[in-house]
């Protein structure tokens, strides 16, 4: 089951409609409040159990994950009826780091548009035409807005919600090893 799981998180980075696909990614806020939101997961590493996804340096989820690095992912498969939830731990690289600026170089130029707005996401506007994407000047922005999240999972669970029967399983990783166990719905 285990193997399973990663091996659907790595199918989940080349197909677009995969259930894995989209993360809700949780944070503490600066405030102490969680605070969820939505992310494309880019990336898979099985063997270091690692998650990645793509960020602007100016959202609020990289001021909470360099205050606190602690993170939740939430996962739904409405086929399958199974969720997971992975726990760990995030590091932000920019692209003056070479992973950083490996997953920049990878990125289509559509893709890129998501970094070059003027104006970092949640802020005020005017109207809906002053956030889109620009380059000034042949000043290209979306390099120094974009920021690679790695998230290294500690805890995974498992959850298959069936008709009269739940099951649930949890896969807790240090550095000694990893448990794995059956634990009640």
């Amino acid at each position: 089951m285990e193997a399973s799981i990663w091996q659907r998180w790595e199918e989940a980075v080349l197909d677009r409609r995969h259930p894995f696909r989209l993360l809700t990614v949780s944070t503490i806020g600066v405030e102490g409040a969680p605070r969820a939101r939505m992310v494309v997961l880019r990336d898979v590493a099985s063997t270091q159990r690692r998650l990645s996804f793509h960020t602007d340096a100016r959202s609020s989820k990289v001021g909470d994950i360099a205050a606190d690095t602690r993170v939740s992912l939430l996962v739904w498969d409405e086929d399958d009826r199974v969720q997971l939830r992975a726990e760990g731990e995030a590091s932000l690289w920019r692209t003056s780091i070479k992973e950083g600026a490996e997953a920049f170089r990878g990125l289509s130029d559509d893709a890129r548009n998501a970094y070059r707005g003027p104006v970092a996401a949640g802020l005020p506007i005017d109207h809906p035409d002053a956030a889109r994407p620009e380059i000034v000047a042949d000043h290209d922005m979306a390099e120094q807005n974009f920021v690679l999240v790695r998230c290294v999972i500690r805890r995974l669970e498992w959850l298959q919600l069936q008709d009269g029967r739940q099951s649930r399983a949890e896969f807790l990783y240090s550095e000694r090893g990893a448990i794995r166990r059956w634990i009640a719905p």
